[in-house]
C-alpha cells in the first residue's frame, strides 16, 4: 500500500492515469490516499471506539461521530469520507440490481 520503489517498478507499464472508468487509475488514487486515511482511522479507533465515545458500526457513522466529538476536524472528516467513497466504489464492481440477476420467465 505504501508508495515504494517496488510498487513503482511493478506498475511502471500499467495505465494508471487517474481518470473516470479507469479502475487501475482509481486503485492508484486509493492507494495514494490510504496513507493519510490510515492515521485518521487509527485516531477514530484509539480516541473514539476504544474509549466508547464512538459507537457507530459503519465508517461513515464513525466519521460523523468523530467530527462531532472533535476527534477529527471537518477537513479530516471530509478527506476520510472521500477516501471511503472511493474505496467503496472500487469494491462494488460486482454489485448488481436484483432485476439484473433474475433469469426471467422462459417460454417453451
Amino acid at each position: 500500500m505504501n508508495p515504494t520503489a517496488a510498487r513503482e517498478r511493478l506498475t511502471q507499464h500499467i495505465y494508471k492515469t487517474q481518470v473516470p472508468n479507469n479502475a487501475l487509475g482509481l486503485l492508484q488514487e486509493a492507494l495514494i490516499l490510504s496513507t493519510p486515511a490510515e492515521s485518521l482511522e487509527k485516531r477514530i479507533r484509539v480516541d473514539g471506539i476504544k474509549t466508547g465515545r464512538v459507537t457507530a458500526l459503519d465508517l461513515p457513522g464513525q466519521i460523523s461521530e468523530a467530527v462531532g466529538l472533535g476527534i477529527l476536524n471537518e477537513a479530516e472528516g471530509a478527506a476520510l469520507r472521500d477516501y471511503d467513497a472511493k474505496v467503496s466504489n472500487l469494491l462494488h464492481v460486482d454489485d448488481f440490481a436484483p432485476h439484473e440477476l433474475s433469469a426471467g420467465s422462459v417460454q417453451l
